[in-house]
């Protein structure tokens, strides 16, 4: 009997040691790292207009409320704006009026079924949420992903819409996926030369395009979620059947979003670019109405238009006569001496 419970306590044992070691359909260390360091936001503390004008806050299993930006199909993050140097960091300017919060905050994930979502996180500001690559003559960056997830390397195939790589010496130019390259290959590393997983250094770009990289003062302006627009969140229907729900989230007060405010010189060069991506590949929800015109009362009388005042003028040329008509100009009348 005593080997009996031996060997039954030891076959237990095995298979708790084993399903550790190989969890089935989800990443262990994720789930826990998430519960313990309460990982995610709430959409409550980034309930404003600029992710509610532009976005569904939608369901998505294993990560709870995200937000999924209203977009066209082949749209990526960090694609539609340029890079630029505060003093210290890699800051990214983005052309989407939704970018400061996105780009600055939280995680993004790419779902098979709803494409890019965005994961609201309790972090601090960062100058932007995303990994870094460089090999060669190259820089690379990505989306930072979910805790506990791991991106593809820019050569593998799955990676197409997740890197932005791009030669160092067009690193710093506007609109900067204009330079990307589309089809990234292992042979690209320059026979395998050594991997950097940092930001690119400043000097190093200098010395790349043969010119100083300037510096742009950003000021951080701490904003409140105050909304006009009720965040709605779908829940899609699940394998089980249940229906399509949907609840509105109250804005929290507890919460400061820092945006960044950047000098004149540098909104000129943004606003041409930012109006492009407005209209080629935001598609916007919830747009405020053009306020009504006051109506006019209908027992009101009508404002009396300006008579024509006629005015015989007499002009003697050779000896002759001629009668000719002129308006008086209502707004500058003249006085009968």
């Amino acid at each position: 009997m005593e080997i009996e419970f031996l060997f039954i306590g030891l076959f237990a044992a095995s298979v708790s040691f084993f399903s550790g070691c190989f969890p089935i359909g989800t990443d262990q260390n994720q789930s826990q790292s998430q519960t313990k360091d309460n990982w995610f936001a709430s959409d409550e503390d980034y309930n404003i207009d600029d992710l509610n004008s532009y976005g569904n806050w939608i369901v998505v299993a294993n990560y709870g409320k995200v937000w999924q930006p209203s977009v066209v199909a082949d749209w990526q993050p960090f694609y539609n704006g340029h890079w630029v140097f505060d003093g210290n960091n890699w800051v990214w300017e983005s052309y989407e009026d939704f970018g400061w919060i996105v780009y600055h905050y939280g995680n993004w994930i790419n779902t098979p079924d709803q494409g890019w979502v965005w994961l609201p996180g309790r972090g601090t500001w960062s100058p932007a949420r995303v990994q870094w690559i460089q090999y060669g003559d190259m820089v690379g960056w990505a989306p930072m992903p979910a805790q506990g997830a791991r991106l593809p390397e820019p050569w593998e195939a799955q990676s197409r819409r997740v890197w932005n790589v791009v030669r160092a010496n067009d690193f710093n130019k506007d609109n900067v996926t204009r330079y990307r390259i589309q089809d990234v290959t292992r042979t690209d590393i320059n026979n395998q030369a050594r991997i950097i997983r940092n930001a690119p250094d400043r000097k190093a770009i200098e010395q790349r395009t043969n010119a100083p990289v300037p510096v742009v003062r950003i000021e951080k302006v701490v904003t409140r979620p105050v909304t006009t627009q009720p965040a709605t969140v779908t829940r899609p229907v699940t394998p089980a059947g249940s229906v399509n729900r949907s609840q509105t989230a109250a804005p929290s007060d507890n919460r400061g979003i820092i945006r960044m405010k950047t000098p004149e010189q540098e909104n000129k060069r943004i606003e041409p670019y930012r109006a492009k991506v407005a209209k080629d590949v935001i598609i916007r929800k919830n747009v405020k109405p053009v306020p009504k015109k006051e109506t006019k009362d209908n027992n009101a009388k009508p404002a009396e238009k300006p008579k024509e005042v006629e005015r015989k003028t007499e002009q003697r040329d050779a000896g002759t006569r001629t009668d000719t008509k002129e308006k008086d100009t209502p707004q500058a009348p003249t006085r009968d001496r």
